[in-house]
């Protein structure tokens, strides 16, 4: 039998601990893809580890979830400024009709969580261990996020100067649709 040491048995996000070490690696990664991608320096990073019970999150945010053991979902909900900061640098010279604009918002932001993810997971994977990860979807809605009894939400908030953007950490996501609405049938 395994250890739970074991390399081929570590999961994402069960303990506070792989949670912590999971949003740290989210941190890091948004942080280059904002300065290497966009230009836009990362000014102050707020991290709350403590599970919360309400969260508002912006108009606009992505959301995939990652599977090993269980279901996490990820967030990216960003403050618009800083979304078209992101969309101006990371579409240079490409030229937008304001009727397609809100859709090139919404592809920058599945593209940025997809690379964000994909980078973050890559230091976690092992021989013999896949993540299955869902296609981004977009909320263009601000709303309340409920935490249910048997879940936990962590979260960062990564501020720059056109913004800020909040990384949210969901697990395990079972309890959860993915627009980020409690589905319990108890």
């Amino acid at each position: 039998m395994s250890s739970p040491k074991d390399p081929r048995t570590t999961r994402l996000t069960v303990t506070t601990e792989e949670r912590a070490r999971f949003l740290k690696n989210l941190i890091d990664r948004s942080t280059k893809f904002l300065q290497e991608e966009a230009s836009i320096l990362v000014q102050t990073v707020v991290q709350t580890l403590d599970s919360i019970n309400t969260l508002e999150i912006e108009s606009i945010t992505s959301i995939l979830t990652v599977e090993d053991f269980h279901k996490t979902i990820v967030a990216f909900s960003y403050q618009r400024p800083l979304l078209e900061g992101i969309f101006m640098k990371y579409a240079e010279g490409l030229k937008v009709s304001p009727e397609e604009y809100s859709s090139f918002l919404e592809e920058t932001a599945g593209d940025m969580i997809n690379i964000v993810i994909g980078n973050a997971l890559a230091d976690f994977q092992r021989p013999g261990m896949a993540f299955n990860l869902s296609t981004p979807i977009i909320i263009n809605e601000a709303k309340s996020i409920f935490r249910y009894k048997k879940s936990e939400l962590i979260t960062a908030r990564l501020s720059t100067e056109l913004g800020s953007m909040l990384i949210i950490c969901v697990t395990p996501g079972a309890y959860y649709d993915r627009q980020l609405n409690i589905e319990v049938s108890e």
